[in-house]
Order: structure tokens, then C-alpha cells, then sequence
């Protein structure tokens, strides 16, 4: 209120109760006292990991070990499409995907970061994305955005977005 002065100790024990009651952690959120620091490095090195052990999953067309890394709530964020929402409906865009004749997905990630709380990443890459009958495949080459959680000590992607660099040639 205006006018009203209120005495410095109070406000300073008034944050000390604060303080005390987040259990020691500023505002910021960061790690407790006594957790043990994250390997940022060897976290992104599973994601890259997992990306591979992904592109080999594509390749052989295998719609549930493709989908399993999403996240049981996860939206795909086609370009020119609505998202694509759960994994349930992600294996759908799958499989409809691998049934087009000479399907060819490829991608490779240009720039990987991991939280520091080591909860959340996200990585972001080109893709190359060939279909069609013979006399007349389409090739797309484009960007992609994957944001990944770690649930229950596992890494999931729950947000994946994708856009061509131009039309379909």
C-alpha cells in the first residue's frame, strides 16, 4: 500500500522462508543440492545414438519399432497437413507413408543440444524424402526440428516438425 513501510528484516526473513520452503533453489529452477550433475555431452551422444538405431527402424519400414521412440502424447507437425497427434495416429502417418511406392527417408542431424537439467533436448537436421511409381518419383529435400523429453529415464520425441525446401520434384 502506499505510505506503508514494511522493515527490512521482515523482508529478508520473508525470502529466507521462501528460499527455504523450494527446498533451497532460486527461481531458476536448477538442480536440487545433492543431485548429481548431468553429462550434457554423453546425453546428446544417446540422442544421436537413437537417431541412427531410427533411420535403420525407417529404412526397414517397421512402423512400431519407428514410433516406439515417440512419446505416448507426441505431435508430428507435417508441412501442409494437421499435426498428427499421439503415437497411435504418428503410426498411422507411418504406415501410409511406407506404403507409397519407393519410399526413401533419409536424414542427419546438423545441431544437437541438451538442457543442462538433462530432461529436454532438441535437435535439428535435413532430410531427403523420396516416393513415387518409377516414371515418376518425387524427391523433397528439407528441415527438420525434434524436440525430445526424457520420461522415466528414457528419451522420447514429443514434438517432431518437418518442412521442404521447395516443392516436390
Amino acid at each position: 500500500m502506499p505510505g506503508m513501510s514494511v522493515p527490512l528484516h521482515a523482508v529478508a526473513a520473508a525470502i529466507a522462508i521462501a528460499t527455504a520452503a523450494c527446498g533451497g533453489k532460486g527461481s531458476g529452477g536448477g538442480q536440487q543440492s545433492g543431485a548429481q550433475p548431468v553429462d550434457t555431452a554423453a546425453e546428446a551422444k544417446l540422442i544421436r545414438d537413437l537417431d541412427n538405431e531410427w533411420q535403420r527402424r525407417i529404412h526397414d519400414q517397421d512402423t512400431a519399432l519407428v514410433t516406439i521412440i515417440y512419446g505416448d502424447h507426441a505431435a508430428l507437425l507435417p508441412p501442409d497437413a494437421p499435426s498428427v497427434e499421439g503415437r497411435s495416429a504418428i503410426a498411422s502417418f507411418y504406415r501410409d507413408l511406407f506404403n507409397r511406392p519407393n519410399f526413401s527417408l533419409t536424414f542427419e542431424s546438423t545441431q544437437s543440444e541438451v538442457g543442462e537439467g538433462g530432461k529436454m533436448a532438441f535437435e535439428r537436421g535435413t532430410y531427403r524424402l523420396t516416393v513415387g511409381p518409377s516414371d515418376r518419383k518425387q524427391t523433397e529435400q528439407g528441415k527438420y526440428l525434434v524436440v525430445w523429453k526424457k520420461v522415466d529415464g528414457r528419451w522420447r520425441v514429443v514434438a517432431d516438425m518437418f518442412s521442404r525446401n521447395q516443392g516436390p520434384r
